[in-house]
């Protein structure tokens, strides 16, 4: 059910993105509803990132749409427009026929059974137990070419994070 998963509709997470030393931007996590797709019911999750410097601009947007039962992608929508250049993709994942479709170039592909695009990976790996010292290959990336993806565990902390929700209102 829903109030299984460590996340909820309206949860957000702010970072700072950094590349070593050089402060990139700011970026987000969100978890910004539950629709449906195809008839199914779907997480709808948002990433962001805003920033530049030194010659070049970045804001970027990535939406993917996952059942609600398994984390199963069904939709990516990236807008990535890093400095004047702005690429928008659509890739509709269909996991039970094992293709995805690149909606403006039309092009077909094939996906693993449970397919998983890339923030979709980040929740999942919020509800995956994982042990320190281990490392976990996982065949679900969407595009079943650029499987496996690989885990290191190094080490578990808990941080104390900042509530600001009550900067936000």
């Amino acid at each position: 059910s829903l109030a299984d998963y460590p996340f909820a509709v309206g949860e957000r997470f702010e970072y700072d993105a950094k590349l070593g030393l050089l402060k990139l931007g700011t970026g987000y996590m969100e978890v910004t509803g539950i629709d449906t797709l195809r008839g199914i019911e779907t997480f709808h999750f948002e990433f962001g990132l805003k920033g530049g410097g030194l010659g070049f601009t970045i804001n970027d947007r990535i939406e993917s749409w996952t059942t609600t039962a398994d984390l199963n992608s069904l939709r990516l929508y990236k807008e990535l427009a890093e400095r004047k250049k702005v690429r928008k993709r659509t890739y509709e994942i269909f996991p039970d026929s094992g293709h995805y479709r690149e909606v403006e170039k039309d092009i077909v592909r094939p996906t693993p059974k449970e397919p998983l695009d890339d923030t979709a990976f980040f929740y999942f790996m919020r509800v995956t137990p994982l042990v320190v010292g281990k490392t976990y290959r996982f065949n679900r990336y969407y595009d079943d070419a650029k499987n496996p993806l690989v885990v290191k565990v190094g080490k578990r902390e808990k941080l104390k994070l900042p509530d600001r929700s009550e900067e936000r209102r």
